[in-house]
């Protein structure tokens, strides 16, 4: 037996004009975001100048080198180490968007186990990634990806298909 993935649904009325957007969480929320960008052309202006993150853009850069399920990220791609903690946490950011995590941060305990690498190699790339204003240290000892970090796992290419994990 198959189980169905729930759909969403959203109306839109904006003018006298109804547009409603049906389907899968993810297509719906790339569908709306778009009508609004068109709907609303200085939205996209003011997010580039408030350094908010364009969390379907970056969806789709990581689609295919990262898995997001229930409260946990794995990193697909076979790349080096400060790329695969850069997919991880833009992982956590977008499963926290989607509603799949609850933290958009992760300890580097928590980076190892989704990267597939050990914990003191974890920790002293994400020291390196910190002085270069990749990721962001918070005062509980974990971590974020930085304005910096997410704008270059947006520009990275599509991985080959080799992955750590299948």
């Amino acid at each position: 037996m198959t189980e169905e993935k729930p759909e969403l649904s959203v109306l839109v009325e904006h003018n006298g004009t109804r547009v409603e957007f049906k389907g899968r969480y993810l297509e719906v929320w790339t569908s709306l975001n778009r009508y609004l960008s068109k709907i609303f052309p200085a939205l996209p202006a003011a997010e580039k100048l408030s350094g908010t993150v364009d969390t379907i853009e970056l969806a789709e850069s990581i689609a295919g080198r990262v898995q997001v399920t229930e409260n946990q990220v794995i990193v697909l791609e076979k790349t080096d180490a400060k790329t695969r903690i850069l997919l991880a946490l833009a992982g956590l950011y977008v499963g926290k968007t989607m509603g799949k995590v609850a933290d958009d941060t992760a300890t580097p305990q928590q980076i190892a186990q989704s990267t597939g690498m050990a914990e003191r190699v974890a920790r002293a790339r994400l020291s390196e990634m910190k002085r270069a204003g990749l990721v962001i240290r918070l005062p509980e000892g974990r971590y974020r990806f930085s304005p910096v970090g997410e704008s270059l796992v947006r520009k990275q290419k599509q991985p080959s298909r080799e992955h750590v994990r299948t």
